[in-house]
């Protein structure tokens, strides 16, 4: 085999290679498109929560601009009371407390940019071990013993 067939043909499946790896294993191949797939989910679910917690809040305000005892009762909780109204304080009352679920923040975890040098020495080993194996085959054939 001519060494400059040897040579393309070492290229051409280094390259190939290359492109496999940044295919199946880069930030935007098949397993960086998976992980923005689970990302996107993790989204919309947050998004049902957050979408939920909202009609939650929507439902006490419309409570608190329209219901009169609904504010007064909240106005006893946080220590209100009528004029001349004596307050009562039991023992061992459970009292309701007006606590809130906050949403939560999704967050991408992103990565450094993932360096492609390791596909690049990959690609090139394997170019030169095919250049290499190419070349002692044709050595072989040709009746050259030489390493």
């Amino acid at each position: 085999m001519k060494i400059w067939l040897r040579i393309v043909l070492a290229l051409y499946v280094g390259f190939f290679l290359h492109t496999l790896l940044i295919f199946l294993l880069g930030s935007s191949g098949v397993l960086g498109y998976e992980e923005l797939l689970f990302h996107r989910a993790k989204l919309d679910k947050n998004l049902a929560e957050l979408k939920e917690i909202n009609a939650e809040l929507l439902k006490e305000r419309d409570a608190l601009l329209y219901d009169k005892s609904e504010i007064e009762l909240r106005a006893r909780t946080l220590g209100y009371r009528r004029e001349n109204e004596i307050r009562i304080k039991i023992p061992n009352n459970s009292k309701m407390d007006y606590y809130r679920t906050l949403g939560a923040v999704v967050r991408r975890n992103t990565q450094k940019a993932r360096g492609y040098g390791i596909f690049r020495l990959i690609a090139l080993c394997g170019a030169g071990l095919l250049y290499a194996g190419l070349t002692l085959t044709s050595r072989a054939i040709s009746g050259y013993k030489k390493i």
